[in-house]
């Protein structure tokens, strides 16, 4: 069972490898296997940001993220955190940074959103489709104080941009909808869940 835990974040790879693999890791949630769960979560953890990015490797990462427990999980966290505002940019990516939000607990959620409240690419992050989205999440999940501080460094972002910016509507749907050309010092950040800088 080792050697297959081992080749598990290269075979989660291609379309049929990731089918075998969610077999394992569905395996691994029955009480008789629960033992190896820390193997497999060590094993991602080499190879999480390639994973996180792969079209298939990041459901492989998402189901480990929501099926076991944060302590298990907590490394593959730490290695997303420190890659937050590139992976944030790409589709699959996004995905696994969301999840990681989500199912981080505590002191680490609040670790992981503050990596993204002060990283210098949060502008590139903001200008990003996928990125924004994240930001949207971000802001949901932050405790207030951290949620302030994080509108109040999205505010310092739009004031020193260019005059005129495209709001992008969110919709419930999650697809975004061209809203009006609207002046950045309009621009309310107490609603910023509902409209995003692009």
């Amino acid at each position: 069972m080792s050697e297959i835990i081992a080749d598990l974040p290269r075979a989660s790879g291609n379309s049929n490898g990731i089918h075998a693999t969610k077999k394992i890791l569905s395996l691994t949630l029955k009480a008789e296997y629960e033992k190896y769960r820390t193997e497999v979560a060590q094993a991602m953890v080499k190879d999480a940001v390639e994973m996180a990015q792969d079209p298939f490797g990041n459901y492989a990462l998402q189901m480990v993220l929501d099926t076991y427990p944060p302590n298990i999980t907590s490394g593959i966290i730490e290695i997303i955190k420190s890659k937050i505002a590139s992976l944030s940019l790409v589709k699959y990516s996004s995905n696994v940074v969301e999840c990681c939000m989500k199912r981080a607990a505590g002191k680490q959620r609040e670790e992981f959103i503050r990596e993204l409240v002060e990283s210098e690419n949060l502008p590139t992050v903001l200008k990003s489709r996928f990125g924004s989205q994240i930001v949207q999440k971000a802001l949901a999940l932050a405790e207030p104080a951290l949620k302030a501080e994080f509108k109040e460094r999205l505010q310092s972002i739009i004031s020193s941009t260019s005059k005129k910016q495209k709001i992008y509507t969110i919709q419930s749907s999650g697809s975004y909808t061209p809203g009006p050309d609207l002046y950045h010092q309009n621009l309310n950040l107490s609603s910023f869940n509902d409209y995003t800088y692009y």
